[in-house]
């Protein structure tokens, strides 16, 4: 969308959200490509499917739904147990 002689402050909303959007798009495209770079070099390092918390193996079916996952079931919901604390306190 683009600002022309009859644009008003909506115009002006809807561009900054639009924008907005793209970034927030472009980040979360480039956070993922950066998960599975991440993974491929675990893969190549040999510790692919290892918790990077216990160092126990990660189940078959996680990595299946979240190739990426760097942690087990179990030590994940540690983590966001602890992350909510953080935050509520």
């Amino acid at each position: 969308m683009r600002l022309s002689q009859g644009s008003d402050l909506g115009d002006l909303s809807a561009i900054n959200l639009s924008n907005g959007l793209s970034i927030t798009f472009v980040n979360r495209y480039n956070n993922f490509l950066k998960e599975i770079d991440d993974a491929l070099e675990r893969v190549e390092g040999g510790t692919y499917g290892c918790c990077g918390e216990c160092g126990e193996k990660i189940d078959k079916r996680r990595l299946e739904i979240i190739p990426f996952a760097l942690n087990c079931v179990k030590c994940q919901r540690q983590l966001e147990e602890e992350r909510k604390r953080r935050l509520v306190q």
